[in-house]
């Protein structure tokens, strides 16, 4: 083809001729030129006329290279190497008037169609982060709707035009709205455009660091849940005024972190996720779990079973992972604390167990032992006590005093005693610590109260003439046994003086004898004395000093012996 020559109309044409001949049976033939001249409406055939892409109108169309690749826009025919082929933007002026950001720049010179921050030729690949390996810290199985973005076809689209007969090709819609994913200004449905999910951190265009807050493989932009808490992004009201900017996005706990960027709506321990948000996994949360039926489902209620203790008080995840496995039962039924009206299973509900009246059962705690009443039922009594766990201060101690008057509560309780009222306990004569009820040996003489006819007399066991008077008080008993109270004790003497002597002490079962110093102090004590006191201080080794002590001995009722006893070594 020959030099193409300027003209003003076309820009430049290519011109060419032919001869021909002419001829009759008659005459000669005559012999003419035809001049032809090539006019190229569309030299790379990308669907713009070649003249308009004479972007600066100098006449020269080869300085006019939008992408910088060497080759001018009127042969190129990617004219902003993005990756989608001129003729295929152009189809979308059809659509968006050729500018589907409304930025002044036509598609197919614009380097980011939706300017949605993303380059137009990094939303052509379908996700390349995507791993259909779940991250191994996920808890949960793999949604129906995790990305699987629907497929925008060229030839489909454009069935019926004059392109229809090009090479397919198939680019990314997420969403499916019939707009792919480089023409979308929200990649994903989920009304926040996609420039406000932080597509690209370092802004180079490129969203291989796209935030990605659930970190499941698919960046914000493209997910459409975007938390991975069952609920959508666009159910989670991300953008309450319609704009597609979240900065009103709704925010239950106004923690700074909106809905459908919070693994924890209500902020309440419990991961949305396991709050049941969706229980037909439609993505939709219209059939919500609401344990207590007012209307705020339970991954937005801050107190799940309405019974005034807020949901993370009553501890539904021990050990702090968010999944309420291991939640707190304190009556061991099926229904956690958290969801349950009635904590400790005793009949009263757990809204009702506030004493002091003041609206809130979590300073409710009638035995103070750190654990609330509502947590401890006034049916089960763990230790058999006799006082319900809920007024014990310590469930698994049947000796723990509840009402403080010196006696526990198992003894009281077995004794028929109020082992909560103060003034109402049972006696215990020798002090033995062994309440009377239960004692072998009441007046602890060290006769068994079966072999003793006086058990609860410790000056008296036999009653020979069975007059009901006991030996020692009966002065008509034939027996007499006198006794007498050595003064001096010499302690490793070798002699009878080595330990303090009182004959016949033992003949009177019941005895007692006290033994104090010079400040009134008692040095020895004892019941039913043996004669086998050597000097030493109460029931130690310790020798007592050398001096002067004061005694006295309990014979019987009637019989008290009082004097001095000397010490010497």
């Amino acid at each position: 083809m020959n030099t193409p020559i300027d003209d003003q109309n076309y820009s430049f044409v290519y011109p060419d001729s032919f001869t021909y001949q002419v001829a009759t049976n008659q005459d000669s033939s005559n012999e003419g030129t035809v001049n032809v001249y090539i006019i190229p409406f569309d030299h790379d055939q990308d669907g713009v006329p070649s003249k308009e892409e004479d972007l600066n109108r100098n006449g020269d169309f080869n300085d006019d290279d939008t992408d910088g690749d060497g080759i001018p826009n009127f042969l190129d025919v990617d004219d902003d190497q993005d990756t989608i082929p001129t003729i295929f933007e152009n189809f979308f002026a059809q659509i968006y008037n050729g500018d589907s950001d409304s930025d002044g720049i036509l598609n197919y010179l614009d380097e980011d169609d939706d300017n949605d921050g993303i380059l137009t030729k990094y939303e052509t690949p379908f996700n390349p982060f995507f791993s259909p390996r779940k991250n191994p810290s996920k808890v949960r199985y793999k949604k129906s709707w995790d990305y699987n973005p629907k497929r925008w076809s060229m030839t489909t689209a454009l069935k019926g035009s004059n392109l229809s007969n090009k090479e397919d090709v198939v680019y990314p819609d997420t969403d499916g709205d019939g707009i792919p994913d480089f023409a979308d200004i929200d990649d994903d449905g989920d009304g926040v455009l996609t420039k406000y999910e932080v597509p690209d951190v370092n802004s180079d265009g490129n969203p291989t660091d796209a935030l990605d807050s659930d970190q499941e493989s698919v960046p914000n932009y493209l997910d459409i849940d975007d938390d991975d808490d069952g609920v959508l992004t666009k159910y989670e009201f991300a953008d309450q005024n319609g704009d597609g900017i979240p900065d009103d996005a709704l925010d239950s706990d106004q923690e700074q972190i909106p809905n459908y960027l919070d693994v924890d709506d209500d902020n309440d321990s419990i991961l949305t996720f396991f709050e049941l948000p969706d229980q037909n996994g439609d993505g939709i949360p219209d059939d919500a779990l609401d344990s207590d039926n007012e209307q705020i489902p339970n991954y937005l209620d801050v107190d799940d079973d309405n019974d005034s203790i807020p949901t993370i008080n009553e501890i539904p995840d021990q050990d702090g992972d968010g999944v309420p496995d291991d939640a707190l039962n304190s009556d061991n039924e099926d229904t956690p604390n958290y969801i349950d009206v009635d904590d400790d299973n005793d009949n009263v509900l757990t809204i009702e167990e506030d004493y002091n009246g003041d609206g809130n059962p979590l300073n409710d705690d009638r035995d103070n032992d750190g654990v609330i009443d509502a947590f401890e039922s006034k049916l089960a009594d763990k230790d058999s006590d006799g006082v319900s766990d809920e007024y014990d201060s310590e469930n698994e101690n049947p000796d723990n005093d509840q009402d403080g008057d010196g006696f526990g509560n198992m003894d009281e309780t077995i004794c028929g005693f109020d082992p909560l009222d103060p003034n109402e306990y049972p006696a215990d004569m020798d002090a033995d610590g062994i309440v009377n009820c239960i004692d072998d040996d009441i007046d602890g003489d060290g006769v068994p109260n079966e072999q003793d006819a006086f058990p609860e007399n410790p000056f008296e066991t036999i009653d020979d003439d069975m007059d009901n008077i006991g030996e020692v008080a009966d002065i008509k008993d034939d027996r007499v046994y006198p006794v007498e109270v050595s003064g001096v004790l010499t302690p490793d003497s070798g002699t009878d003086e080595s330990v303090w002597l009182i004959t016949n002490i033992d003949k009177h079962p019941g005895n007692s004898v006290v033994v104090y110093n010079k400040n009134g102090q008692v040095v020895y004590s004892a019941v039913n004395y043996k004669n086998n006191w050597r000097g030493n201080y109460k029931q130690s080794n310790e020798p007592l000093p050398a001096g002067t002590y004061y005694y006295i001995v309990r014979v019987s009722e009637a019989d008290i012996r009082k004097g001095w006893l000397y010490i010497t070594y």
